[in-house]
């Protein structure tokens, strides 16, 4: 059972069956899970590590209970991180009224130069991590846009 729906795997094959958005989520679970991030972050994380700018160099998915905020680590790796991280601010700045927090990007000097996209300190934890599979859809369909694609004059 996943959120109340059924999904079954077969023993033998490993094939899954039941309910699509059970299955899916369970697919979902594994990858994030495989690659050492929890569960509600995960989404973004995809969304962010197809940047061919950026690189994801971690990731927190918050949590409720210790009302600790959710969080992801970018790193340039290309002369194109600079555009790209304008584009997730403009991004970040269109899409805010459907947040639940006022989200940022900040810049962290320690073994190298990283960005990190996290809510401002003191949001609600809880509404923080309702807003990552918002954001993940926010960057997705920004990412089809023209003016993200578009190269600066100069």
């Amino acid at each position: 059972m996943v959120d109340g729906a059924a999904a079954r795997e077969c023993g033998l094959c490993g094939a899954r069956s039941g309910d699509a958005r059970a299955v899916a989520d369970l697919g979902d679970a594994e990858a994030a899970a495989e690659h050492g991030y929890g569960g509600p972050v995960w989404p973004l994380v995809q969304e962010l590590r197809s940047l061919s700018g950026l690189a994801v160099d971690g990731a927190e998915p918050g949590d409720v209970e210790r009302r600790k905020l959710p969080r992801v680590e970018l790193i340039p790796k290309s002369a194109g991180a600079l555009r790209e991280l304008e584009n997730l601010a403009n991004s970040l700045q269109l899409g805010g009224a459907a947040l639940h927090s006022e989200w940022r990007l900040t810049v962290t000097s320690g073994r190298h130069l990283t960005f990190v996209l996290a809510p401002l300190s003191g949001s609600d934890a809880r509404g923080a991590q309702l807003d990552l599979a918002t954001l993940a859809r926010q960057f997705a369909r920004d990412r089809r846009l023209s003016w993200w694609h578009e190269t600066p004059e100069g």
